[in-house]
């Protein structure tokens, strides 16, 4: 499984967090569940209010966690989207996820085991979409819990508004779809692994 490079760890985050204006905790909102086939099925969420404000660029995380699929079984592919109040996506040159980064505290991180839980899925401005190929899934419990880490860009002049999305394709562990499915682990890997802001300087 390839992932984006761009992680940033959730304890950093938090700390940055605390230095932004108080605000309306986020909440996650399930929108729509679409049947698939073999008992599987289209779970989208929706996660915010986020705040950005002008000029904002922020490692953040939370403060809450974010809904997941519920019981047991396998994600076996995410989409990832930013959106305003009124459903709108804005322009990429305003308001975007420069990164953000899903995380299980449920589990440890197999590079980075110090990190407050494993990162599993990241996107960037270009939101990338995780397909796992056939067969496989990223297995999920019952007691999980996720959160997100994200780093939201804002550049505009006013304070803005957004919405993170993620659509989620889960195989609950008793359906069809998910007979003979095997766990597909996630191996992060970046150059300065663990760090809040995996950047290098790169010698000519």
């Amino acid at each position: 499984m390839r992932f984006s490079t761009f992680a940033a760890t959730a304890t950093a985050g938090l700390l940055l967090s605390l230095a932004t204006p108080a605000a309306a905790a986020p909440t996650t909102t399930l929108v729509s569940s679409t049947p698939l086939p073999g008992g599987a099925e289209r779970l989208e969420y929706k996660y915010g209010p986020l705040e950005a404000a002008p000029g904002q660029n922020l490692i953040l995380v939370g403060p809450v966690t974010v809904e997941k699929p519920p019981g047991e079984g396998f994600v076996t592919r995410v989409e990832p989207g930013v959106i305003r109040p009124d459903g709108t996506t804005p322009p990429v040159e305003q308001v975007h996820m420069h990164h953000a980064v899903m995380l299980n505290l449920s589990r440890k991180d197999l590079a980075a085991p110090d990190l407050p839980g494993e990162r599993f899925y990241g996107f960037a401005e270009e939101k990338t979409i995780a397909q796992l190929p056939p067969g496989f899934g990223y297995p999920v419990r019952s007691n999980d819990v996720w959160a997100i880490n994200y780093m939201l860009h804002n550049e505009t002049p006013n304070q803005e508004e957004i919405f993170a999305t993620y659509t989620v394709d889960y195989a609950p562990l008793a359906s069809q779809a998910a007979q003979g499915m095997r766990a597909a682990r996630p191996l992060w890997i970046d150059v300065q692994n663990g760090k809040a802001y995996p950047v290098v300087n790169v010698h000519r």
